[in-house]
């Protein structure tokens, strides 16, 4: 029985290629986790996972965790091998013995690994290899734009979808992102992370690229996508019509703030700025410094102690 979404079908298509972008410490290894022991978010569940990473020593504990994901996913097993380097198209036919099943490809920490060739070989995966196979290769990367790699453009402008971590220390990248996605909306994308993560208390977003997807341009974008987030049966979509109407009303109250006369002053108020412009009077009425500590008593305007 086929199942009926509100705004299309959400699920992540495969095979496709999808960028998760965040700096260190995003959380972007417990969502790699989170796609591997939910199938639910996925169209067709993986049958195969392969983990490239520069090092592996370094990552013992996590490795075990990922396959522990993979075989609990949903009571079904996936299974699981990790390397140490970037396979072309070739090797990763080679590593499944040239099966026809869907098959993840986790690059983390792409941009570490030691020499351009692998950037090259996962671009050519990214633009080529998984439309021709069925590989869905997911690229974790701190930076979507950096210096030197001419092939991360491209493989940026051919992505899938992009999971976006919730961060405050590269806006601008992301506002890039959002202004080649939605022209109209240029800061679409940070407005939807700041509302996934003080609403709904998510730090990611997700944005849906697929070039023959069902989901209408304005739900693009959306969050909370695992069961245990979930406000109701399918994620919370972004809805860019109401974002740029929400836009418009914030302009139009700055505005008339801007343009509407100064409120008068209250009596108190009125009555205080007459007494400061007066010059000061030889008299035996104590100076209200004398109310305040010395700390206090500099004050050019010093007020009486509460």
């Amino acid at each position: 029985m086929s199942q009926t979404y509100s705004f299309g079908d959400w699920r992540i298509p495969s095979p496709g290629s999808y960028t998760v972008l965040g700096p260190s410490q995003s959380g972007k290894s417990e969502l790699l986790i989170k796609l591997l022991k939910n199938p639910s978010v996925w169209r067709e569940k993986p049958s195969i996972v392969i983990y490239a990473a520069p090092t592996l020593e370094d990552r013992k504990d996590y490795l075990l965790r990922m396959k522990e994901a993979c075989l609990k996913a949903d009571g079904e097993k996936s299974e699981f091998m990790a390397m140490s380097q970037v396979p072309d198209e070739e090797r990763v036919k080679q590593l499944i013995n040239f099966r026809e099943v869907p098959v993840i490809l986790i690059l983390d920490d792409l941009l570490s690994f030691p020499d351009k060739h692998h950037i090259k070989k996962a671009a050519q995966l990214g633009i080529k290899g998984c439309h021709h196979s069925k590989i869905t290769l997911f690229m974790c990367l701190q930076n979507p734009f950096p210096q030197g790699y001419p092939e991360m453009v491209t493989l940026s402008r051919n992505t899938t979808g992009k999971f976006i971590m919730y961060q405050t220390n590269d806006l601008r990248s992301i506002r890039n992102i959002s202004s080649s996605m939605f022209p109209d909306g240029k800061n679409f994308l940070l407005y939807c992370l700041f509302k996934a993560k003080q609403k709904l208390h998510c730090r990611y977003i997700f944005t849906n690229n697929h070039s023959r997807s069902d989901v209408d341009r304005r739900y693009l974008v959306y969050t909370c996508l695992f069961p245990s987030e979930r406000p109701g049966k399918e994620p919370y979509h972004f809805d860019l019509d109401y974002y740029k109407k929400d836009m418009e009303a914030a302009k139009q109250e700055v505005s008339s703030m801007s343009h509407s006369p100064p409120s008068s002053p209250s009596p108190q108020k009125k009555k205080r700025r007459e007494e400061e412009s007066e010059p000061n009077k030889l008299d035996d009425t104590p100076s209200t410094s004398s109310f305040l500590p010395d700390d206090d008593a500099s004050s050019p305007f010093p007020l009486p102690r509460q």
